[in-house]
C-alpha cells in the first residue's frame, strides 16, 4: 500500500503593520481585495479581514507605532503624541491652502508646538524623530514642473561638431551664456504631503527677472546681467548700483532683448580684447541671439 505523503500545513503570512497600510491604501485607491491579496502574496480572506479593521490599523499608524510590528499594538499613547497629532492638523491645513511645506519647515513648527506645550520641554525635532513620523504620514512631493525634451538627432550632430568647433581653444576660453528666469516671490515646488493626496500646488506669483549667466570651461564666471522692470527700483534707494556685484538693466517686461544683449557681448568683447584672450562663446537660438553676428577685436568668435 503506498505510502502518503505527511499534508504540509500551508502557514499563514503575516504582514507587518506598514504592509497593512499600504493595502488599505490600495483599497482606498479603488483596487480588489483580490488583487491586492495576489500582489502581496497572501489569501484574499486575509485582505478582507484587516481592511474590516482598518480603522485601528490606521489609529496605530498615526499614533507613531511600530511600522514593523506584526501585530497592533495596546492602545496607548506616546509622550509626544498630542504633538504628533497638533503637527499633522496644522500641516494638513497647510496643504489645503496649497502652501508647500518642506522638512525644514515641519522641523521648526514641531519644535514650536512642543514649547507651546511646555516652555522647558525636553522635545527634540531630529532627524530620526521627523524621518518616523514622516513615514506615518507623508511623502515627498514635486508639486508642479516642465519638461522639454532635446531630439537625440540633434544632439548626435552637435556630438560630432563640438570637436571641430573648439579646435585651437584653450579650456578657459570657451565659455557658455544661457539667460533664465528667476521667480523671485514664487514658492517652492517640492512639499510634504499625505500619502494619500494628490499632489497640487496654489497659485504662483509670476513676479519674475531675468539673469543671464555665463561660465567658462574651467569654471571662470563672468558678471551677471540682472534685468528688471524698473531702472531705479525702490529698493535700490541710497544703492550704488555699480556695487552690487551684477549688471543692472531693465525693460518694461524684464526679459532679454537685441539691443541690450549686443550691448553685454560688445562690452564682454572689450574686455577680453585687453586681455589679449581669443574667447569662443557657446549661445542658444532664442530670437534675441540671431542678429548678434559681430565682427570682433582680434578675430574673437561669439
Amino acid at each position: 500500500m503506498a505510502s502518503r505523503k505527511p499534508e504540509t500545513r500551508q502557514h499563514r503570512k503575516v504582514r507587518v503593520l506598514k504592509d497593512r497600510v499600504r493595502a488599505i491604501e490600495k483599497s482606498q485607491q479603488g483596487q480588489s481585495a483580490r488583487s491586492i491579496a495576489l500582489a502581496m502574496g497572501v489569501g484574499k480572506t486575509q485582505i478582507q479581514a484587516l481592511l474590516l479593521n482598518k480603522d485601528k490599523i490606521m489609529e496605530e499608524w498615526k499614533s507613531g507605532g511600530n511600522t514593523n510590528a506584526k501585530q497592533l499594538a495596546p492602545n496607548r499613547r506616546g509622550q509626544y503624541a498630542d504633538v504628533n497629532e497638533l503637527l499633522f492638523k496644522w500641516f494638513t491645513s497647510e496643504r489645503s491652502r496649497g502652501i508647500p511645506v518642506p522638512g525644514s519647515l515641519l522641523q521648526e513648527k514641531a519644535m514650536a508646538l512642543a514649547k507651546a506645550r511646555d516652555k522647558d520641554t525636553t522635545f527634540a525635532a531630529s532627524n530620526g524623530r521627523f524621518e518616523a513620523w514622516k513615514k506615518r504620514h507623508i511623502k515627498g512631493a514635486v508639486l508642479s514642473g516642465e519638461a522639454a525634451d532635446v531630439r537625440e538627432e540633434d544632439v548626435t550632430s552637435w556630438k560630432e561638431r563640438l570637436g571641430d568647433l573648439c579646435k585651437g581653444y584653450d579650456p578657459k576660453d570657451i565659455f557658455n551664456a544661457d539667460e533664465t528666469g528667476l521667480f523671485f516671490r514664487t514658492l517652492p515646488n517640492r512639499s510634504l504631503v499625505v500619502r494619500t493626496d494628490s499632489c497640487k500646488g496654489g497659485k504662483q506669483s509670476k513676479e519674475r527677472i531675468t539673469v543671464l549667466l555665463a561660465a567658462s570651461a574651467m569654471g571662470e564666471t563672468l558678471k551677471s546681467l540682472v534685468i528688471g522692470k524698473s531702472a531705479n527700483p525702490r529698493c535700490f534707494k541710497g544703492v550704488n548700483k555699480a556695487a552690487l556685484g551684477v549688471q543692472y538693466e531693465a525693460n518694461k517686461k524684464a526679459w532679454m532683448v537685441s539691443d541690450l544683449f549686443r550691448s553685454w557681448l560688445k562690452s564682454l568683447d572689450r574686455k577680453f580684447a585687453a586681455a589679449g584672450r581669443n574667447i569662443l562663446m557657446f549661445i542658444d537660438n532664442c530670437p534675441t541671439h540671431h542678429l548678434i553676428f559681430l565682427t570682433c577685436t582680434a578675430q574673437r568668435r561669439i
